[in-house]
């Protein structure tokens, strides 16, 4: 069994199906601000969209099959690490911890969209819910102020991605021929200050909810976005974001078809490596 090449294969399955999602989940943010949607577009209600469409069952089999492979990308970096063998030790912690978090939301995506095929449609959780929860603990008014402010945090690293991230690395510069193509990819790469900027809305509103000790303050991505609307020029800001959504897709097509899989590479030296030395 060559499991270099299903594992490759599935990753940028993976990618390309995290795109539509991010396609999708943009489109619908788009018709809600133009007032022409019911809801904003998070990733479950994208699902959700999906479903409702032609053939929706087989797209979101195709899709939770696709979800799952990315899972395991993540779920491989985490524990073997191998692109970071050159960084500081905090570092590389820090990297296995985030590709954790990325696998165990990813996963419980790909479970959501089983769970649609399947004809189950459990209600999202709410936010507040879980806020009220922490907050009954004695401890509960630091840690949800903490935990919004660790969410902004998490916003604004993925907003700086835009300025910080080493282009050339990132892509397989040598099969970008076309400088279009390579425009395109700058551009995609606005797309990251619209996922930054729902993580900033979503900790600044828990923060509100800690500070003032009122649970139902707290909002999900998509509250966070209906709320937007309700203040002067909201409506432009989402659409916005909305088009920043649909850039990032953008970017995660591009990643399917431009990016270097290292930790692939790296793990199938090793595994030859073993080999030869038994």
């Amino acid at each position: 069994m060559n499991w270099k090449l299903i594992l490759k294969t599935g990753t940028r399955c993976g990618y390309g199906v995290r795109g539509f999602v991010f396609f999708t989940a943009g489109l619908l943010t788009f018709e809600f601000a133009l007032g022409l949607g019911r809801n904003t577009g998070t990733s479950n209600k994208a699902l959700r969209s999906i479903l409702e469409q032609p053939f929706g069952q087989l797209l979101l089999l195709i899709i939770g099959i696709g979800l799952v492979r990315y899972c395991l990308w993540c779920w491989i970096q985490m524990l073997f690490s191998p692109e970071d063998t050159d960084t500081l030790p905090w570092r590389r912690w820090f990297h296995r911890g985030t590709y954790a978090v990325k696998g165990i939301a990813y996963g419980g995506l790909a479970w959501t969209a089983f769970d649609l095929v399947s004809g189950v449609r459990g209600r999202d959780q709410s936010l507040s819910q879980l806020v009220y929860s922490v907050l009954q603990q004695p401890w509960g008014q630091s840690a949800v102020i903490g935990g919004g402010i660790g969410v902004i945090l998490v916003g604004l690293k993925l907003g700086s991605q835009v300025v910080t991230q080493d282009f050339r690395d990132r892509y397989r510069f040598k099969q970008i021929r076309e400088e279009g193509t390579l425009r395109l990819l700058k551009v995609a790469r606005l797309g990251w200050i619209a996922r930054g900027s729902i993580f900033v809305l979503v900790g600044a509103f828990v923060v509100q909810a800690g500070w003032q000790y009122k649970p139902g303050a707290a909002k999900d991505s998509s509250e966070a976005m209906e709320a937007l609307v309700m203040l002067p020029g909201g409506r432009w800001i989402l659409m916005a974001i909305a088009i920043g959504l649909m850039l990032h897709s953008l970017q995660m097509l591009m990643e399917a078809r431009y990016r270097p899989l290292k930790s692939i590479e790296i793990l199938n030296q090793e595994l030859l490596n073993s080999q030869k030395n038994s």
